[in-house]
């Protein structure tokens, strides 16, 4: 079994790079059969998704919406020379459907 570098691209199935992930963690992707190593020489550096998060991702629990349609993403800017605070909302955090 080849080494894995200290940082593995994860990759996805029509090679578009995700993230990086430490050596262990992609060591354990492709153990689980998540994930398989893209060839190369030497220290593995590079591993490729199996499959698509968005296909094949299982729910952790249930949804909770709490009577709002979507999760408020939510930035907070203070205004210069002032103690107040401006709210800035995500656009798609307001998008009702």
């Amino acid at each position: 079994m080849r080494p894995y570098h200290s940082k593995v691209a994860l990759t996805s199935r029509c090679g578009d790079h995700v993230r990086f992930v430490p050596g262990a963690l992609a060591g354990a992707l492709v153990d689980n059969g998540t994930a398989r190593p893209v060839t190369s020489s030497g220290r593995i550096r590079e591993v490729e998704l199996n499959r698509s998060a968005a296909t094949h991702a299982e729910r952790t629990g249930p949804a909770t919406m709490n009577g709002i349609p979507a999760t408020r993403f939510t930035r907070r800017t203070r205004l210069e020379d002032s103690a107040a605070l401006i709210y800035e909302h995500h656009p798609r955090a307001l998008d009702y459907e």
